[in-house]
């Protein structure tokens, strides 16, 4: 039996819920990339893949396109799409998600930024409640860019220097605190363009050898430039941590970073949960719960470290 009480309490909660429903959206959804939709991206791949398995068809229901780094053509990736009038965007990296929310008409997106923090940039007001027409994925990057640091420390003790590889097209939040965070341990730091094919050799060449790392800031689109960075660390004997686990086989030492294929799953779901029509700024923004921390000893034993136990005994995956 439902007391007096609590039936009151009915309609008020069903009123609540009302508020924050919209009426269903078409179902279809945009995806944008800020530099690349081929099958090596991390992110289309396993986003794409999520939403074919829910009934989602190319060219019919689910509409891909890339900036290829350049704002212009983002813009008019994203009026593409616009014309197919989706229910909602999805939006990987810092430089789409923005141009989306800037141009996007009021249609719902979900982010997938692992660069921005969206309340201090104004695209929510707060992860709980973002209130506008942007939700979506995001990280805590303090206590990233800090645990990076913490690695390399731990595998080269002797380390003084870090060369952050920060892609400007992100925008300036990462680059700062990852600063912030080397300087609280200690470490002078340098910052460089990852794309830039000579700024990582001349900004290595004048560091002491032994007394440098490299720390690779999450970048959309880097995974296709991580071997011929992690060759360079190779030949110059320099440590380097990315934040892609599954690429530290690249010449990286170490890779830490969000468990990708459980994280931007999350995205298809999102879209889904808004098709259906909750309101999407009443859907809270969602920081990763799950990271994979790898290690390459080929690379380590390259560069003559040794790998401490402790954190040996914290890797997902070791590479022999």
């Amino acid at each position: 039996m439902i007391g007096r009480r609590a039936a009151l309490a009915l309609p008020l909660a069903a009123a609540a819920r009302d508020a924050d429903a919209q009426p269903r959206r078409p179902r279809r959804i945009g995806y944008v990339h800020s530099v690349s939709i081929g099958p090596a991206n991390n992110a289309t791949r396993i986003i794409g893949g999520h939403l074919r398995q829910r009934g989602f068809v190319d060219a019919q229901t689910l509409f891909l396109r890339a900036g290829r780094g350049d704002p212009a053509v983002l813009e008019r990736a994203i009026e593409e799409l616009l014309a197919h009038d989706p229910g909602a965007l999805i939006a990987v990296g810092a430089p789409a998600v923005f141009a989306a929310a800037r141009l996007g008409r009021g249609v719902p997106v979900v982010a997938v930024d692992l660069e921005t923090d969206p309340v201090a940039a104004g695209l929510a007001a707060s992860d709980a409640r973002p209130g506008g027409h942007v939700t979506g994925l995001f990280l805590d990057q303090p206590s990233l860019a800090g645990k990076w640091l913490d690695l390399l420390l731990e595998l080269a003790p002797a380390t003084r220097h870090v060369v952050f590889l920060w892609d400007p097209a992100t925008g300036p939040h990462q680059r700062d605190v990852a600063v912030v965070q080397a300087g609280r341990r200690r470490l002078t730091a340098a910052v460089v363009n990852p794309f830039d094919t000579d700024a990582l050799p001349s900004a290595l060449a004048r560091a002491a050898r032994g007394t440098v790392g490299v720390v690779m800031l999450t970048a959309p689109g880097i995974t296709e430039h991580l071997g011929r960075i992690g060759g360079m660390l190779q030949a110059m004997g320099v440590p380097g941590v990315t934040f892609l686990a599954n690429f530290v086989g690249s010449g990286f030492a170490m890779g830490y970073g969000v468990d990708q294929p459980h994280y931007f799953a999350r995205a298809a779901v999102l879209a889904e949960r808004i098709l259906d029509g909750e309101d999407p700024g009443a859907i809270p923004i969602e920081r990763p719960t799950r990271f994979r921390f790898a290690i390459d000893l080929r690379a380590t034993g390259t560069l003559g470290l040794a790998v401490p136990h402790t954190l040996l005994a914290l890797a997902d995956e070791v590479l022999e």
